[in-house]
């Protein structure tokens, strides 16, 4: 899939190195999301992750700092629970 379905309930998504392209608004899971190597390149509004968030290799992590992600999260009214990480010198 390129995209998760709206309006969905998530405990965990693992989604590492598929070829999801989106995530929509308002979207919430309340463990972990794992978007290791996937084409996530945008924000959405409203993210809620109520544990870990990976964004390691994917475009949005080539193109921000942490500090930077962290902040569009939150100025879009979302927030991460634990950790979060955008590792990008993984050996694949």
């Amino acid at each position: 899939i390129r995209e998760l379905p709206e309006d969905a309930e998530f405990s965990d998504v693992i989604a590492g190195f598929s070829y999801l392209e989106r995530i929509p608004d308002n979207f919430t899971v309340e463990g972990s999301l794992d978007l290791t190597g996937t084409q996530i390149s945008e924000i959405p509004y409203n993210l809620v992750v109520g544990n870990n968030l990976d964004l390691s290799l994917t475009p949005i992590s080539y193109k921000y700092t942490k500090e930077e992600i962290r902040k569009m999260i939150e100025e879009k009214g979302g927030s991460i629970g634990r950790n979060f990480w955008i590792d990008n010198s993984r050996s694949l």
